[in-house]
Parts: C-alpha cells; structure tokens; sequence
C-alpha cells in the first residue's frame, strides 16, 4: 500500500474510496435483488387475491390498485352505508374538511378486499393488511376512495376527500 496525494492505495491499485464505493453498491445490488424478488411475490399474490375476488363478485366488480411498486390493493364497489355516509357528509356545507376526508378514507376503507386481517399479504417483509399498508403510504386512502368511486361508477372522482 502507498499513499498518492493523500489517497490510500492498496495491493490491488484501487484507493480505500473506490473499494468503499464498490461495496457499498454491491450490497445495493443485493437490496434491490430483495426488493425484486418482493416485487415478483406480491404480483402474484395479488393476481391471485383479484382472482379470487372476481370468482366471488365478478370481472367487473373489482379492481387491482398499484398505488407503488410494494403497494398493492385489491378493491370491490364500496359498502353502501359508507357512500351514503361519504355523500351526505361531501355534499354538506356545515362538514369539516376533516369530516369529509373521514367519510371518503372510510369509504375507500370498505371497498378493500384484500390486504384484510381475513386475508392478508402473506409476502414476507410487506405489511399485511391494508391498515399497516396505509402507514408506509399516506396517500393510500385517496387512492383506495378515487378507484372505489371508479369502480362503483359513482361520479367524477374529483369530490373524493374535498
């Protein structure tokens, strides 16, 4: 090893620096062969979930949600006291933007069918249910709401949340 204007250089001619860099890409490399191979599991077993869920309630019915490559929802057309309550509250001029953005995140709520606690993602590493799902993704309840509007054909989804 020599020293070359304050460089390390080791036996094999490359500085601590450039050894340091390329393990630390090697072990990026690694991760992301990780995050890949989660990618590919959650995929398929979201595929299956929305097979499953367009056998129980039909093709048109349901949809699958890619909110992020690890954020995955099936959903089906929300429960109806949910969209009657998200209508009432959406439509009133005396609710909170709060209750608004409760009543619309509820309904989104009532449209998933799977991640569940009943039927969770079962990927190891990933959250299981749509709940733990939401605190890795803010924004997966606006999400969930626009598709459940979609899906039930209820209106144009820029009311969802105001």
């Amino acid at each position: 090893m020599g020293d070359t204007n304050g460089t390390t250089v080791v036996a094999s001619g490359k500085s601590a620096d450039d050894l340091a860099f390329e393990a630390r890409m090697a072990a990026r490399a690694e991760r992301k062969r990780g995050s890949d191979a989660q990618r590919q599991a959650l995929e398929r077993a979201s595929m299956l979930a929305l097979d499953d869920a367009e056998q129980q309630f039909g093709d048109d019915r349901v949809k699958r949600v890619v909110v992020a490559p690890l954020c995955i929802i099936v959903i089906g057309i929300p429960d109806p006291v949910a969209v009657k309550r998200w209508r009432q509250v959406s439509r009133s001029d005396r609710a909170k933007p709060a209750d608004k953005m409760n009543a619309s995140d509820e309904m989104g709520k009532s449209a998933v069918l799977w991640p569940t606690a009943e039927n969770p993602c079962k990927v190891p590493g990933l959250p299981a249910t749509y709940e733990a799902l939401c605190e890795v993704y803010a924004g997966l309840p606006e999400s969930a709401s626009a598709e459940a509007v979609k899906l039930a054909g209820i209106l144009d989804t820029e009311e969802v949340g105001k």
